[in-house]
């Protein structure tokens, strides 16, 4: 019998099945073309939140605009540049989206990867449309609306608490001003030169699918060191937890509406059950991924899909550390040293996991992180 205990997991894994399945269900029934019904699919699946509280509803038209002006942006590149190499017109869109991203609204920068990301899905197809890219387009809508749907009818009533996040850093008003503190970033310069070059490292290392170093380094590199180490450990363990369940359905049973649902809220079963919940969404992406994007399983995607985010993390991470690296450590063990008023003391929880990841890495006791160290504030 399951207890209390699963009850929420039980919950999860079922709204995100029966969101995954209704999309599917929809785009076939709209005869969309393999890659957009995968999108759709992944998109139900990952706007669920494992609290059960609802995103707020001004985000998803935020969010829709922010895709649709990506989209147009990597459909505006590929047919100003139709005869270029993809590392080039991967390198142009990459770019051009970053340099966008300081537009955003303070409270918006929060999806500013999500934009970054987007500006290249329309360049993964050759010679893409303005109907493919459109077709793309409105299966992200169709997964936005359906998994927002399905999560308020499975929506607990009290929802379950909230998972804490951190807010976004403050910036200043003004969107001049705001752009030139982005501007005058050496961490910003430090992303999207690599960005714009991570797909041509791909191809140079002989990576089988070269894409995912470009998608590690937009999603991974943060500034700080620890932050990339977070990032990166939260990658490699979602992408192993995600393939997974998708391998053994693959052996088992093959790709059909049946299994599609089962191998999405599967995964968040098993992710539950080792409770790794943080890693929930990245597993949720790969699983999608490998199983509906891919169709009939290939020998060499589910390996090569790991080793070749294995080398994205792996590129961020040693950016982050030898490319104008910068520690959480020294300002936490600081914050440590004397006494704190409100805002120091929240500063140093949400620095915590940061400076834990730094810690680990520099091969220094966790267990006296939290003793005021005797220290200049060098490592």
């Amino acid at each position: 019998m399951i207890g209390r205990a699963g009850e929420p997991d039980l919950r999860l894994a079922f709204t995100v099945a029966v969101a995954v399945g209704l999309t599917h269900a929809i785009c076939s029934g709209l005869s969309m073309a393999a890659a957009p019904a995968a999108y759709a699919a992944l998109v139900s699946a990952i706007v669920i939140r494992p609290d059960f509280h609802l995103w707020p509803l001004r985000l998803y038209p935020a969010l829709m605009l922010i895709i649709a002006v990506a989209f147009a942006l990597g459909l505006g590149v590929s047919a100003a540049f139709v005869d270029a190499p993809e590392v080039f017109q991967f390198a142009i869109a990459s770019a051009v989206s970053m340099l966008l991203t300081p537009l955003l609204p303070p409270v918006l920068m929060v999806l500013a990867p999500i934009f970054t990301v987007f500006s290249v899905i329309p360049l993964l197809e050759t010679g893409p449309t303005l109907g493919s890219t459109a077709s793309e387009l409105l299966a992200v809508c169709i997964g936005l609306s359906m998994g927002a749907v399905v999560q308020a009818v499975c929506t607990p009533d009290p929802p379950y608490p909230p998972s804490p996040s951190q807010a976004p850093s403050a910036l200043s008003a003004d969107l001049w001003i705001r752009y030139g503190q982005v501007l005058s970033n050496v961490l910003f310069w430090r992303k999207l030169v690599l960005a714009a070059f991570a797909l041509a490292i791909g191809y140079g290392i002989g990576a089988a699918t070269p894409k995912y170093l470009y998608f590690g380094v937009v999603l991974l590199l943060m500034d700080s060191v620890g932050a990339s180490l977070l990032r990166a450990f939260d990658r490699i363990v979602g992408v192993s937890l995600g393939i997974a369940t998708p391998l053994l359905v693959f052996n088992g049973f093959g790709l059909n509406s049946f299994t599609i649902p089962l191998v999405m809220g599967s995964t968040t079963l098993l992710v539950c059950a080792l409770g790794l919940q943080v890693h929930l969404r990245t597993a949720l992406i790969s699983s999608a991924v490998a199983f509906i994007g891919y169709g009939p399983l290939v020998d060499w995607y589910i390996p090569n899909r790991w080793l070749d985010y294995f080398a994205g993390s792996l590129l961020a991470l040693l950016t982050s550390l030898v490319i104008t690296p910068r520690w959480v450590l020294p300002r936490y063990r600081s914050l440590l040293s004397g006494l704190r008023n409100e805002e120091q003391e929240q500063q140093r929880r949400s620095l915590k996991p940061l400076a834990d990841a730094e810690s680990l890495l520099l091969g220094q006791p966790t267990r006296h992180l939290d003793a005021p160290a005797d220290t200049d504030g060098r490592l």
